[in-house]
C-alpha cells in the first residue's frame, strides 16, 4: 500500500494557482530579505514605509522578532489569495459544460 502523499490525494492546486504560488514564495523570500537588510542598514522599509536608522540592535530586534511576524503575515496573504485563485479556476473549469473529462463513464467530478 502506497503512502497517502504518493496516491495523489486530488487536492491539487490548478496549474495557474501554483504557478502563482511559487511565485508568491519568492516574493515573500525577496522582501522578508529586503526587510531585513533596511533593518541593520537603515532606511525605509519596503511597502510597510516605516523608517528605521539600523543598526545592529535594530537588526537584531528585527531579525528574532519582527521578520517572523511579517513573513507569517506574508505567508497567510499569500496563501489567501493563492487558494481564492484555486477556487476560481476550478469553478471556472467545472462550469465549461461537458468536455472530454466529464463524459458518461468519466471518474472525475
Amino acid at each position: 500500500m502506497e503512502p497517502s502523499w504518493q496516491q495523489g490525494g486530488g487536492d491539487d492546486l490548478s496549474p495557474i494557482a501554483g504557478l502563482l504560488a511559487g511565485i508568491l514564495a519568492i516574493a515573500v523570500v525577496i522582501l522578508s530579505g529586503w526587510m531585513t537588510i533596511v533593518a541593520f542598514v537603515g532606511g525605509t522599509m519596503p511597502i510597510l514605509g516605516w523608517e528605521t536608522e539600523g543598526g545592529l540592535g535594530t537588526g537584531l530586534l528585527w531579525l528574532l522578532f519582527v521578520d517572523p511576524i511579517v513573513i507569517t503575515v506574508m505567508i497567510w496573504l499569500s496563501t489567501a489569495v493563492t487558494l481564492a485563485v484555486d477556487r476560481l479556476a476550478k469553478q471556472a473549469g467545472s462550469s465549461g459544460g461537458s468536455g472530454p473529462d466529464r463524459g458518461e463513464g468519466s471518474d472525475r467530478w
